[in-house]
C-alpha cells in the first residue's frame, strides 16, 4: 500500500471513529484501528482527528467519574457494611476515571502538538 493511499486510509478511519462519540470504552476491533491511526499519522489533519478523539474519550471518562460520585453520595452516611463498600468502590473508579480521562487528554495534546508542527 502506497504513503498516499495509508494517509487516506487513516483519514477515513479516523473520520469514522469521530462520527459516532465513543460511549462507552473502545471495543475490540477499534482498538487496532486507533493503533493504525496512531501509527500512520503524518499530516496535520490526521494528528487533529486524533486529537479530537482523545479529547472525547477524556470528556467520557470525566462523565463517569461524574456519574459515580454522585453514586457515592448515595452510598455515604450508611451503615458500615454493603453501603461503605459501595462507596469505597464508587470512590475508586472516580479515581481511575479521573486518572485515565488525565492520560487521554495528555494523547490529545502530543497530537495537537504534532498538528502544528
Amino acid at each position: 500500500m502506497t504513503r498516499t493511499s495509508r494517509s487516506a486510509l487513516a483519514l477515513m478511519a479516523a473520520a469514522m471513529l469521530l462520527a459516532v462519540p465513543p460511549l462507552v470504552q473502545a471495543g475490540e476491533g477499534e482498538g487496532n484501528l486507533v493503533e493504525l491511526l496512531v501509527e500512520s499519522a503524518d499530516t496535520p489533519q490526521e494528528h487533529k482527528a486524533l486529537a479530537a478523539y482523545f479529547h472525547d474519550l477524556a470528556e467520557n471518562r470525566r462523565a463517569e467519574a461524574a456519574r459515580h460520585r454522585s453514586m457515592a453520595k448515595y452510598y455515604g452516611g450508611q451503615k458500615q457494611t454493603e453501603r461503605q463498600q459501595g462507596k469505597e468502590h464508587c470512590d475508586r473508579l472516580v479515581r481511575l476515571n479521573e486518572d485515565e480521562a488525565a492520560q487521554y487528554e495528555a494523547l490529545a495534546k502530543l497530537h495537537e502538538a504534532q498538528a502544528s508542527q
